[in-house]
């Protein structure tokens, strides 16, 4: 059963999750069959940058926590290439 956030009140719920993780994610909201695992950030200049993992949802429960750690690592050397590139 897709995860779905029809009510107001389950997206605020989400958006509020993802703000405090990090991570967003869409659990075949976007389309059945397919979930995902994303980060956005701003560089220091200001540029808004996202990254995204889709994965068929059959895998992604089990690939889940990999795929946010790959993520989070992904987001911390963008951020040290970007500081070593402007010093």
């Amino acid at each position: 059963t897709p995860h779905t956030l029809t009510e107001a009140s389950a997206l605020l719920a989400d958006l509020r999750r993802a703000r405090r993780s990090g991570v967003a994610f869409d659990r075949e909201e976007h389309t059945l069959g397919i979930m995902a695992a994303g980060i956005a950030f701003h560089t220091a200049d200001g540029h808004a940058l996202a990254i995204s993992v889709p994965v068929p949802s059959a895998r992604f429960r089990d690939a889940e926590r990999s795929i946010v750690a790959a993520l989070i690592e992904t987001r911390e050397r963008i951020f040290a290439g970007l500081a070593g590139a402007a010093a």
